[in-house]
C-alpha cells in the first residue's frame, strides 16, 4: 500500500531508477504510477498520451490490468512538482492504490491537483502512536468492546490492531492529513486523541488483581462504555507482554454517579407473588420488575446529604450483630421512634447488594403478617444499606431465661410464643421463602405480649435455588449441617422447638459437644412441670428426620395452641363452646382463656369476593329504601282517604300504627345504608361514601360524621370494660344507674345518647369541637349543617300540615327505628354468658367475636339489610350488608366453635337480657373477665350467704 511505499522511501533516501519491465512482443511497456510522476516531472509529453494513462489507470481501478493497447500515443500536458518522489521499489499490490487515487484527481477536470509538498525528515527519527486504536475487549472482566466515538480527549483510548509492517511507519502527532483521496471519501489517516500524560503502565498479570479492586459501579461503568483502564499495544514488538494503560488515579464513583447506578437497576422481589388472571390462571408475561428505592442523593449546593442524618436523630443503640446494627431513632418529619437497622460492611458487587436486598424484599412480601416485624422503607447510602422498622419496646427472648430465673417460663407463655412464632412461620414459607435463623435474639415482645419475628438477613427461597447463609449453630439442624438443602422449611421447625425447648430448658443451649448432639438424635430432657401434650410437641419438631416433623400449619391446628390440652366443647347455640348447664367460675375461665385464631386466619378463611364493593348494587339498596318509603307514605295517606277507613277510626289506629313499625324498619334500613357508607362498605370512594351517607342519615335526623368517629371508636374498642362506647358493664367507681337503665327508654335513648353520650364517657354528637372530633371538624359541620336543614324542615311542616300528621307520617317512624337501633345495638354484645374483657386482657380478635349474631325475621332482616349477622361485621366492617351473609357461613364452616348465636325471641331476650343487665352489670376493679351469668351468680351466693 501507499504507507510501505512511503515508509520504504525513507528507509532509502535515494534517487530511484525508473523500472524496466520486459515487454512482450507485439504489446507496449505497461507504464506504472511511478513512470507517470517521473515523465511529468521531466519534460512535457503530448495531451494525448496523459489521457491514454488516464484511462489505463481507470481500467485499472476497475481490476483490469494495464495493457500495452493503452499506451497510445498522445499529447502530454506538463504539470511542474515540487518535489521528486522516487517509487521504484513499489510492488505490484501496493501500486493500485496510488493509481487509483490518482485517477480519482484526475477525472475531476484537466487540470490535476498538484501534490502537496511532504516533509519525511522525520518519520525515521520521531515514532508515535497509531492514529487509529481498535477497542479492546478484556476478557477477564467480560467487558463488552466500546467503539470509538465513547471516547473524549480527556480519556485513555483503545488502540486498533495494526500488522508489524504497519506499526513500523507511523504519522507524526502534529503532521497534517494527506488529502489523498476525494473530499466525500473518509481520509485514511486521522489524528487520534492523545493519552492522558498521567496514565500508568502495568503488566497484563495485574489486569486481575486490579478488577477485585473495582466497584460494582465501576464496573458497570465499564459495561456503559466507560472504562477506568483501557489497553494498548506495546511499541516493542519484541516484548511477549501486553501492557495496559490505566489511570493514574482510579478515583471511586460520586454519589452522583451513584445515584444514577442505583435508579437505573431495578431488582426482581423473588418473593413477590405471581400475578395471575381474573380465572385463577398465572399469566404468560414476565413478572413485573420491582425497583429498589435509589441511593439518596440530596444535592444541595453540589454536595450529596445523607438522608439517615437529616431524618433520623439517634436515640441509642438497640443491638449490634454480625452484619449489621440497630438504633433507634425519632423520625423528624412525624416524631415516632423507629428502630433503623444499618449494615456493618459496605456493598461488594452486585452480587453482595442482591444478598442484603433479600431482607428487604422479604419485609415488604410480608407486610401483611402480624407476627412479623413491620417494615416502613429502606435505602442505600454510600453502598450501606439502610431499614426503617417498627420499634418494639419489648426485649428479645434472649432475656427471658433471666426474667424467669430460677423458675420456669410458664406453660402458658410457651403455648402462646408456639403459636405466635408458627403463624409467623406460616406466613413466610406460604410465601416460598424460609427464615433460616430463628433464635431467641431474633424474636422480639410487641405490646400485649404479641411476640415477633425479626432479623430476615438470612432469608431464603424455599427451593433451595438461593446462595444460604446458615444461622447459629445452636438452632440448626442436622441436614443442615450435612449440607442437605432438599426440605428447607423443615429446618425452621427444627429451630422453632429448639427455641421453645431452650426457653423450657431455661439454660442456653449448647454449642458443641455431647449435649449438642444428643439434641439433635432426638434425646430430649424430660420437664415435670409441662405438659405431655406440650413436650411431644417440641420432641417432634426437634426430629432427627426432617419428614417426620410437622408444618407450620399442623402446629397451628395441635391442641397445644391452648394454655390448657382439651379444647372448649361447643354445646348451646348462644355461647362460645360454653355447655348451657351450670359451671363453674374456675370452668368458666379455663374455657375463656382459649387462644383465638388470628384476623388474617378468619380472613383466609372467607371468599375473596366477599370484599368487594359494587357500586351499583350499593346505590340499588339506597333508591330501594327511599322508595319504599315513599310508597308506604303514599299509600297510607291514600288509605286513609278511603270513606270506609274515615268512618273506622279503629282501622284508621291500625293503619297508622302499622304504618309507624313498618316505616321504621324502613329507616331503620335507610341507617344501614349510612352505616356502610361510615365504614368505607358502600363503596371504595370516600366522598361518595360521604354524601350518601350524609343524605340518608340527615333523612332520619342522626348526625352522619360525629356518629361514624364514635361508632369506629366503639368496633376498635368492642367488649373492652374499660374503652367500649356504649352498653357495656361499668366498674363500680364508675357506676351510673341511670345510664344502665337507659335501654328502657327506646327511642328516647337513642337521641339521649345523640346528646349526651353514654355515661360516664360522654360525648355531644352535636359539639364538632369533641376531642373525638379535632381532625375532622370541617366533616362534622357539614354533616350537622344538613342534620339541622331537615329539622328545620320537619318543623316546618308540622306547623303547615299539623303536629299530628307529622307524628304519624314522620316522627313516629323515627322514635321505631331509635328503639330497634337500641335494642340490636343491646342485645348484638349482651348475653348471659357474652365475655368482656379487661383492657389489659382484652385483643380485637376476642372482643369483636364477643358480639352475638341474631335473626330479626325473613322481612325485617331483608329491610335492614342482615344487620343481625354482627360477629363478621365487627370482624371485618368492610364487608358490605349484601355479602354478610355469604361470610358468616363461610365463618362458621371454618370456626364452628368461635359462632355466637342465639335464636331466641328479640322482645323476649331484650326484657330477659336487660333486666340482669341493670341488675348486675357492675364489675369490680380488679376484674380481668365479666359475664353477666357470672354476676348473677356471685350475687345470689353473696344475698344466700347473708341470709344465712
Amino acid at each position: 500500500m501507499l504507507l510501505n511505499a512511503l515508509r520504504r522511501k525513507t528507509q532509502t533516501n535515494g534517487s530511484s531508477q525508473p523500472s524496466s519491465g520486459g515487454a512482450s512482443s507485439g504489446a507496449k511497456k505497461q507504464r506504472s504510477i511511478h513512470d507517470f510522476f517521473s515523465q511529468s516531472s521531466a519534460g512535457h509529453k503530448r495531451v494525448g498520451k496523459l489521457r491514454k494513462a488516464r484511462r489505463s489507470l481507470e481500467a485499472s481501478a476497475k481490476g483490469n490490468s494495464f495493457s500495452s493497447a493503452a499506451m497510445e500515443d498522445g499529447e502530454e500536458e506538463s504539470v511542474p512538482v515540487q518535489k521528486r518522489i522516487d517509487y521504484d521499489v513499489m510492488d505490484d499490490e501496493s501500486s493500485e492504490e496510488p493509481m487509483l487515487l490518482a485517477s480519482q484527481n484526475s477525472d475531476s477536470g484537466t487540470r490535476r491537483p498538484r501534490p502537496k509538498k511532504i516533509d519525511f525528515t522525520g518519520c525515521s527519527s520521531q515514532r508515535s502512536e497509531p492514529d487509529f486504536e481498535p477497542a479492546h475487549t478484556p476478557v477477564r472482566f467480560g467487558l463488552p468492546p466500546t467503539s470509538q466515538g465513547y471516547y473524549t480527549p480527556g480519556m485513555a483510548t483503545p488502540m486498533q490492531q495494526y500488522s508489524q509492517d504497519d506499526m513500523d511507519f507511523l504519522t507524526p502527532r502534529d503532521q497534517p492529513v494527506i488529502p489523498l483521496s476525494n473530499p466525500t471519501t473518509p481520509s485514511p489517516l486521522k489524528k487520534r486523541p492523545r493519552l492522558n500524560s498521567g496514565a500508568d503502565i502495568i503488566q497484563e498479570e495485574q489486569v486481575q488483581n486490579l478488577t477485585q479492586d473495582m466497584t460494582h459501579m465501576e464496573v458497570r461503568h465499564a459495561r456503559k462504555g466507560l472504562p477506568s483502564f483501557s489497553s494498548q499495544s506495546s511499541m516493542d514488538t519484541g516484548s511477549p507482554k501486553v501492557n495496559v494503560v490505566v489511570n493514574a488515579k482510579r478515583a471511586r464513583p460520586n454519589s452522583e454517579q451513584a445515584a444514577s447506578f442505583l435508579s437505573e437497576e431495578s431488582y426482581v422481589n423473588p418473593f413477590a407473588p405471581e400475578p395471575t388472571t381474573e380465572s385463577g390462571k398465572k399469566k404468560i408475561s414476565r413478572r413485573k420488575r420491582r425497583s429498589f428505592p435509589s441511593a439518596w442523593v440530596a444535592a444541595k449546593n453540589g454536595s450529596p446529604v445523607s438522608k439517615y442524618l437529616s431524618d433520623f436523630s439517634e436515640l441509642g443503640l438497640i443491638g449490634s450483630g454480625s452484619f449489621s446494627k440497630v438504633y433507634k431513632c425519632i423520625k423528624k418529619i412525624d416524631g415516632w421512634v423507629y428502630a433503623v437497622k444499618k449494615s456493618k460492611r459496605h456493598f461488594r458487587g452486585k452480587a453482595d447488594t442482591e444478598r442484603a436486598l433479600r431482607e428487604v424484599q422479604a419485609l415488604a412480601a410480608l407486610s401483611s403478617s402480624n407476627h412479623v416485624v413491620r417494615y416502613f422503607d429502606a435505602w442505600i447510602e454510600d453502598d450501606l444499606l439502610y431499614i426503617q422498622l417498627e420499634n418494639l419496646e419489648g426485649c428479645s427472648l434472649a432475656g427471658f431465661v433471666n426474667k424467669y430465673a430460677p423458675h420456669k417460663v410458664p406453660e402458658e407463655t410457651l403455648c402462646k410464643l408456639l403459636c405466635h412464632l408458627a403463624q409467623a412461620l406460616y406466613d413466610m414459607h406460604s410465601k416460598k421463602m424460609v427464615h433460616m435463623d430463628v433464635k431467641l435474639q431474633n424474636v422480639l415482645v410487641g405490646p400485649g405480649e404479641v411476640y415477633k419475628l425479626g432479623d430476615l438477613g438470612t432469608v431464603a427461597h424455599l427451593d433451595g435455588s438461593m446462595e444460604i447463609t446458615e444461622g447459629d449453630n445452636r438452632y440448626l439442624s442436622r441436614e443442615l449441617l450435612e449440607g442437605n438443602r432438599n426440605n428447607l422449611r423443615a429446618g425452621d421447625i427444627f429451630a422453632l422447638g429448639a427455641t421453645i425447648y431452650e426457653l423450657a430448658l431455661g439454660t442456653t443451649l449448647a454449642s458443641g459437644g455431647e449435649e449438642w448432639q444428643k439434641i439433635r438424635d432426638g434425646d430430649l430432657v424430660m420437664f415435670r412441670q409441662y405438659s405431655n401434650s406440650l413436650q411431644h410437641l417440641i420432641a417432634s419438631m426437634m426430629h432427627p428426620d426432617a419428614l417426620q416433623r410437622p408444618l407450620a400449619e399442623d402446629i397451628l391446628q395441635h391442641e397445644v395452641v391452648l394454655p390448657f390440652p382439651t379444647r372448649p366443647a361447643k354445646a348451646h347455640s348462644s355461647t362460645c363452646g360454653v355447655s348451657e348447664t351450670s359451671e363453674t367460675s374456675s370452668t368458666m375461665a379455663t374455657k375463656q382463656a382459649y387462644v383465638f385464631p388470628t384476623l388474617t386466619e378468619i380472613k383466609r378463611s372467607l371468599p375473596s369476593e366477599c370484599f368487594e364493593a359494587s357500586v351499583p348494587l350499593s346505590l340499588y339498596y339506597t333508591v330501594r329504601c327511599l322508595v319504599i318509603a315513599v310508597a308506604l307514605a303514599f299509600g297510607l295517606n291514600y288509605a286513609r282517604g278511603l270513606p270506609v277507613v274515615e268512618n273506622l277510626w279503629a282501622l284508621d289506629a291500625a293503619l297508622c300504627t302499622g304504618y309507624i313499625l313498618l316505616q321504621g324498619i324502613v329507616f331503620w334500613g335507610f341507617f344501614t345504608v349510612g352505616h356502610d357508607a361510615g365504614h368505607g362498605a358502600f363503596s371504595r370512594y370516600h366522598l361518595l361514601n360521604f354524601v350518601v351517607g350524609t343524605f340518608i342519615h340527615s333523612l332520619i335526623l342522626t348526625p352522619f360524621e360525629s356518629w361514624k368517629l364514635t361508632h369506629r371508636h366503639h368496633h376498635k374498642n368492642t367488649g373492652n370494660i374499660d374503652r367500649d362506647e356504649i352498653f357495656y358493664p361499668q366498674r363500680k367507681a364508675d357506676d351510673h344507674p341511670l345510664s344502665r337503665n337507659l335501654i328502657l327508654a327506646l327511642g328516647a335513648a337513642w337521641f339521649a345518647y345523640l346528646i349526651e353520650g353514654f355515661p360516664p364517657r360522654k360525648v355531644n354528637h352535636f359539639n364538632p369541637f369533641e376531642p373525638l372530633f379535632v381532625r375532622q371538624v370541617s366533616a362534622v359541620v357539614i354533616s350537622l349543617l344538613a342534620h339541622f336543614f331537615v329539622a328545620g324542615l320537619s318543623i316546618y311542616l308540622s306547623l303547615q300540615l299539623g303536629l299530628k300528621t307529622m307524628a304519624i307520617y314522620y316522627y313516629g317512624p323515627i322514635f321505631v327505628f331509635g328503639s330497634m337501633l337500641v335494642i340490636t345495638t343491646f342485645l348484638h354484645h349482651n348475653d348471659e354468658e357474652t365475655p368482656w374483657y379487661a383492657d389489659s386482657e382484652w385483643t380485637y380478635v376476642k372482643g369483636n367475636l364477643s358480639s352475638v349474631d341474631r335473626s330479626y325475621g325473613a322481612l325485617i332482616d331483608n329491610l335492614s339489610h342482615n344487620i343481625g349477622t354482627h360477629q363478621i361485621h365487627h370482624l371485618f366492617p368492610i364487608i358490605p350488608h349484601y355479602k354478610l351473609k355469604k361470610a358468616t357461613a363461610a365463618f362458621h364452616q371454618a370456626f364452628p366453635e368461635l359462632v355466637r348465636k342465639s335464636d331466641e325471641p328479640i322482645i323476649t331476650a331484650f326484657f330477659r337480657v336487660g333486666r340482669l343487665y341493670a341488675n348486675y352489670g357492675v364489675v369490680d376493679p380488679e376484674a380481668k373477665l365479666f359475664t353477666l351469668k357470672e354476676a348473677k351468680a356471685a350475687n345470689e351466693a353473696a344475698v344466700k350467704t347473708k341470709s344465712t
